[in-house]
């Protein structure tokens, strides 16, 4: 029987909160993990929603992951296998032609060749541009981000200042303007400057966002991205596994609707059956909004606090589709299946405006007619997640806003789902045949089943506004909060959104410092 009394009661069993509870348990603490849903690892999990067929329900690459969490909780040993594929992005264009982006730089500069003899030289001065940027922010993502003076003393030489003002305030095609010429290459590389998040290409602070999505290692090489054997919920498993062998229990179909609080300090939670479970400790995996506004409320707060609290932005823009099929994509820029057109990412977006173009729909409220999409067919590498013959497909496509500007989302998921089929049809004709069973995730439902605030898959923006001291609001940026013993723990501390891990981390090494233990 579970006890009512822990050292410590972690809210939301997501990746992160699963790495805050095993440091913790590390420490020799007792700890408990809250989940509401019947399955662990919130945006990062691997359900069967077809018979046979086990797709990555949300969260669906792994880049960012920090690791040191991989070796220091032996997430291998507890059954963490990363898949590596080749190439990394397949990207083609209206016209039938087509670019790879490959694992080895000197293979894809012979694609952007096809499209320009300057962009393939520029290629390298680009990923150089990036390697600076990740080895001077690297470090500061393992730690409280330091204040802002702090931060951008960091950037002290010309050459330093420069990387600083385009990562603060240039938006991905500003960037992009820099190294490249041809717009087919900057449409191959933008999108990662605006996945997840309500900016445009062209919007200023975009380029920070670029830079959050390029300057991960966990695959063992920075900006590449990999697949997990068993998708993405192989991480969350991992992580629960080795929180167990260390003490943790972890409960799902356990929803917290209130955070205990006396004079001023967390003392627990109040589960939703009534059972209330004292901590000294609580950590919130729930967005800071969620957290500080419905399960503590305003009245425990000063009232500047609330107001910044009240204006975090967390608009989503996020449809997430997932398809049983009985075959692959036939594209018709490079024909037949399985390919290494079917190995990594495949991005439909062929041009900046029509990026633009797309985040425009959305800023009035207005689904995109021609939608920015990333393609996946985990089971081409992983075979085991389809039966014989048979494949599973991801679309993460944008943009689509939370907020409408007419209709609601429940009245019109089937018609988005067969708009981002329509997109895809474009480029592979035999899409929509080859679909046995499909599932339209829209961002109400991402709120619904996920409690992302507003469909947003970062708890909030990942813009520079957002991030570093700013995050989640400024003054509070240490995962402390203004309750004694309350920390936040998820995508809405530094260093922000995505299957990173490292807030999870970082919260647990300042719940650790408080309490005066070993880390």
């Amino acid at each position: 029987m579970l006890s009512s009394v822990f050292d410590a009661v972690v809210i939301g069993g997501g990746h992160n909160g699963l790495v805050t509870s095993a440091y913790l348990a590390r420490a020799g603490l007792r700890v408990a993990v809250l989940e509401r849903r019947g399955i662990i690892g919130g945006a990062a999990i691997t359900e069967e929603i077809f018979p046979g067929f086990r797709v990555s329900r949300l969260s669906y690459a792994y880049s960012l992951f920090l690791p040191r969490i991989v070796r220091e909780l032996e997430l291998e040993k507890n059954g963490l296998q990363l898949l590596s594929y080749d190439p990394d992005l397949f990207v083609p264009f209206p016209d039938g032609r087509y670019m790879f982006v490959w694992n080895d730089n000197q293979k894809t500069a012979k694609e952007i060749e096809k499209f320009s003899t300057h962009d393939a030289k520029a290629y390298f001065d680009y990923l150089e541009f990036w390697k600076n940027m990740a080895w001077l922010l690297g470090p500061a993502g393992e730690a409280p981000p330091p204040p802002l003076k702090e931060f951008a003393g960091m950037f002290d030489t010309p050459e330093a200042q420069s990387l600083l003002r385009y990562l603060m305030f240039s938006s991905a095609k500003e960037i992009l303007d820099e190294y490249f010429e041809s717009d087919e290459v900057k449409a191959v590389f933008a999108p990662r400057g605006l996945i997840g998040t309500m900016v445009g290409a062209m919007t200023p602070g975009s380029g920070y966002v670029l830079g959050h999505h390029v300057i991960g290692g966990s695959t063992g090489e920075q900006g590449k991205w990999g697949y997990l054997k068993g998708g993405m919920g192989g991480l969350s498993n991992a992580i629960a596994k080795s929180a167990q062998h260390l003490g943790v229990s972890i409960l799902t179909n356990t929803q917290v609707t209130k955070i205990l609080v006396r004079d001023k300090r967390a003392a627990g939670v109040q589960l939703s059956d009534g059972k209330k479970i004292e901590a000294k400790v609580v950590a919130s995996n729930a967005d800071p909004k969620q957290t500080f506004l419905k399960l503590i409320g305003e009245e425990h707060f000063e009232h500047d606090f609330i107001q910044n609290v009240k204006k975090i932005k967390d608009q989503g823009c996020v449809v997430k589709v997932n398809a049983a099929m009985k075959e692959l994509p036939n594209f018709t820029a490079v024909p037949g299946t399985p390919g290494p057109q079917h190995k990594g990412i495949t991005g439909i977006g062929p041009s900046v405006d029509y990026l633009e173009q797309a985040f425009d729909d959305a800023k009035y409220g207005r689904p995109s007619k021609k939608p920015m999409l990333r393609v996946t067919f985990h089971s081409v590498t992983d075979p085991d997640l389809a039966p014989p013959g048979k494949h599973t497909m991801s679309i993460f496509a944008q943009y689509f806003p939370y907020d409408l500007a007419k209709g609601s989302w429940d009245e019109i998921r089937d018609e988005i789902g067969e708009s981002i089929i329509d997109t895809l049809s474009e480029y592979a004709p035999n899409v929509k045949k080859s679909i046995l069973n499909m599932e339209v995730l829209t961002p109400l439902d991402l709120e619904r089943m996920f409690s992302l605030p507003k469909g947003n898959i970062f708890h909030m923006e990942i813009t520079p506004d957002q991030m570093l001291s700013f995050r989640p609001v400024p003054g509070w940026a240490n995962y402390r909060t203004p309750i004694q013993g309350l920390y936040l723990c998820g995508s809405g501390a530094h260093p922000g959104g995505g299957v990173l891990g490292t807030p999870g981390f970082n919260a647990s090494q300042a719940i650790l410092a408080d309490l005066k233990l070993s880390k």
